[in-house]
């Protein structure tokens, strides 16, 4: 007998094993990782819009729009080049100080992030609407 394998049931052939076991716990991790690949996927759902979650901010083409690079917003709001890469990339750090970057930007409100550059915001296109037509919108969207 080679004394690699425990064929008789003795723990103490066992324990006389050079490798202590080795063999048998990398079969075992084997057979584990291959049960665990072959096991089908489950199908991904698309992801649904939750309430009260944060829009999308345009930051990136608002700066495109005003012909600013990530040098120039670093400049404008007094941090580094690698943070505003970040930001832009993380959005979440933008929402930390979104007012600064609306005047970095020289927007009238931090609401003109939430809208493509161009845009104008609703308040904008009923500026010019006179107040009964105004009134009836409202009633007709329920604000009124």
């Amino acid at each position: 007998m080679s004394g690699y394998s425990n064929r008789t049931g003795d723990p103490l052939q066992a324990r006389s094993n050079p490798f202590g076991g080795l063999v048998e716990s990398v079969a075992m991790g084997y057979v584990a990782a291959m049960a665990t690949k072959s096991r089908p996927q489950r199908p991904t759902r698309p992801s649904r819009i939750r309430k009260g979650s944060t829009p999308h901010l345009y930051v990136r083409e608002h700066m495109e729009a005003k012909g600013l690079d990530a040098v120039q917003m670093a400049g404008r709001l007094e941090m580094h080049e690698k943070s505003v890469y970040r930001a832009l990339n993380e959005q979440s750090r933008i929402w930390e100080n979104i007012e600064a970057w609306a005047d970095a930007l020289a927007l009238d409100h931090w609401q003109d992030l939430t809208r493509p550059p161009g845009e104008p915001s609703v308040d904008a296109r009923l500026k010019d609407i006179p107040q009964e037509f105004r009134e009836v919108l409202f009633k007709m969207v329920g604000r009124g």
